[in-house]
């Protein structure tokens, strides 16, 4: 923590103006540091003395992945190394930090409520920061710092650093309000665009097209049949996999030790380890699962009971909007008309149903 506050001094964050993201999550000892320096400075008295003896001829300097021709760059020769000592400057606050001469030990009781406090003090700008940029990734598909869970050197830098820093100054003057932020982003031009299929779309030009996760897919089904339980009843959590588990996918059981066969389909994490995010995968298997689904066929049943006495038309274009919540198209309605007319002895009201249910129109959100 002495190290996030010290990052905030040091880059401007802790004095309430604009917060501006530093990508080092811990920087080396200061000894460490002060020894590559020196061995800088030695490496630079080498290179002057080997030109000499050498004629002149021009020396190259690697610096960070480039090679640079000191000679042919005149003054910006001097110029490199007032940067480094600007740098080497910059970093003494940090230095001073890490070696531990102004951290600040928690005294009162366990600690816990000085953690808490320090977390969200306004000298740290990573908190709010990590949330916001979650939330955009849980909103948008993408987000915007890709290294979710690595805020460090190592880590990507944001693709809209500006718009990152905003995001986090509001969420935290608005009281650390998640129903806030996330009114903001879903009433905002970028969030009610048309989705795009473009391979790159770091700029947004068009929404991404996300597919639902695993519980969203689960916890949509049981509201288009209207089984979904709308209180929470409480008590022991079920087995997903559980045939009188109607509840919400959020109370249900996870087993570390083996994963349901729904939630492993549909790229759930492993639940033994940390994970930043989910790759998302899109395989056969995952609608040869839905087709021979027994939670899915026993939810396309319900929903064929669902008004049965309506002409075919109308019955049609009443799933449709339980399940897809839209109209269908003329086309739509003609083909599926032409179906059950195939079949009018004993039309399957929940094979069409369960069709639907296993659509990309269902699975994705456009």
């Amino acid at each position: 923590l002495s190290n996030l506050r010290g990052l905030s001094r040091a880059r401007g964050g802790g004095d309430g103006g604009t917060l501006r993201l530093d990508n080092r999550e811990r920087l080396p000892p200061a000894h460490a540091r002060r020894e590559r320096q020196q061995q800088r400075g030695s490496g630079r008295h080498e290179e002057g003395r080997d030109r000499d003896r050498e004629g002149g001829q021009p020396a190259l300097r690697l610096s960070i992945g480039r090679a640079e021709d000191e000679e042919s760059a005149g003054e910006g020769g001097r110029a490199g190394e007032d940067e480094e000592a600007a740098e080497a400057d910059g970093h003494e606050a940090d230095e001073d930090l890490i070696s531990g001469q102004e951290r600040q030990h928690f005294k009162e009781g366990s600690g816990r409520r000085e953690l808490a406090e320090a977390i969200v003090a306004p000298g740290n700008p990573l908190t709010s920061r990590v949330m916001v940029n979650r939330l955009w990734g849980e909103i948008f598909g993408v987000p915007l710092v890709r290294s979710a869970s690595n805020f460090g050197s190592t880590g990507e830098r944001p693709s809209h650093p500006e718009l990152l820093d905003y995001l986090a100054i509001k969420f935290r003057e608005e009281g650390w309000s998640i129903k806030a932020l996330v009114r903001e982003f879903v009433l905002s031009a970028t969030y009610r665009q048309a989705a795009t299929r473009r391979q790159d779309n770091t700029l947004l030009a068009g929404m991404n097209r996300r597919r639902l996760s695993a519980e969203m897919l689960r916890d949509a089904m049981l509201v288009a049949s209207g089984e979904l339980e709308s209180t929470d009843p409480g008590g022991t959590s079920l087995k997903i996999g559980d045939k009188n588990n109607l509840r919400r996918t959020v109370y249900a059981r996870i087993s570390r030790k083996e994963l349901d066969s729904f939630l492993r389909q549909f790229d759930y994490p492993d639940a033994n380890v940390h994970a930043a995010g989910r790759v998302v995968t899109t395989t056969p298997m995952q609608k040869l699962y839905l087709l021979n689904s027994p939670f899915v066929a026993a939810r396309a049943a319900k929903l064929s009971e669902l008004e049965n006495e309506l002409e075919n038309e109308e019955r049609i274009r009443r799933l449709f909007r339980k399940v897809l919540a839209r109209d269908p198209s003329r086309s739509e309605v003609a083909g599926s008309l032409r179906y059950f007319e195939q079949a009018e002895s004993n039309p399957d009201w929940a094979g069409f149903a369960q069709v639907l249910l296993c659509s990309n129109a269902f699975l994705y959100r456009d």
